[in-house]
């Protein structure tokens, strides 16, 4: 049986009550406004405020931008509100971490428009980046902060997601989940998370 990502679970139940995990074909629920780029005032995970270089930091998010751009720019452009919803938040993680970042801006910004963006498929290995982001995770470990320990829930979660056979990955992501430590998705959809941060 197909592990249906975590991320997408979790996005589920916490972006709106009415949206299926999975919508059947023809339930799709669509939207016909314009895709609502991603607003990131105060980005949230910048080199500065967490244990990544800023190399890493563009890594990431620019593998987020691009593979959401090939995994739902097909959906989004049909006005798939979960697809909307579950690109919307990979750009925003991506502009926490470099708020200029070039694919997600334009991602974003193609999205709005109605367009195709104009990106190729990620570059990386789907296990590779799986396990770079574990890696990345555990440095935030070192002198703790909210910033710190809110990245590492969100990169286990995306390890886990963008791999499920990672079986480290998807371990992390549970335990972490049965703890109550699940990534606050919604709060980093809504531009609420780190407002109570010191």
């Amino acid at each position: 049986m197909k592990r249906l990502p975590a991320l997408l679970l979790l996005l589920a139940t916490t972006v709106s009550a009415q949206e299926p995990a999975v919508p059947p074909a023809e339930a799709v629920q669509t939207e016909k406004r314009p895709f609502i780029r991603p607003n990131v005032p105060a980005p949230l995970f910048t080199p500065e405020k967490t244990a990544l270089l800023e190399p890493e930091c563009e890594r990431i998010a620019a593998f987020l931008s691009h593979y959401a751009s090939r995994e739902y720019t097909d959906a989004v452009l049909r006005g798939d509100a979960a697809a909307r919803t579950r690109g919307r938040l990979l750009l925003t993680i991506s502009l926490h971490l470099q708020p200029l970042n070039a694919p997600a801006v334009h991602c974003g910004q193609r999205w709005a428009d109605g367009k195709s963006p104009s990106l190729p498929p990620p570059d990386d290995d789907l296990r590779v980046f799986s396990n770079f982001l574990l890696t990345a995770a555990a440095r935030q470990a070192d002198k703790p902060t909210p910033a710190r320990e809110t990245l590492a829930r969100v990169l286990i979660r995306l390890a886990a997601d963008l791999d499920p056979e990672n079986e480290a990955a998807i371990l992390a992501s549970e335990l972490q989940d049965r703890d109550g430590k699940a990534p606050p998705l919604r709060e980093l959809l809504d531009g609420t998370l780190g407002k109570d941060w010191k």
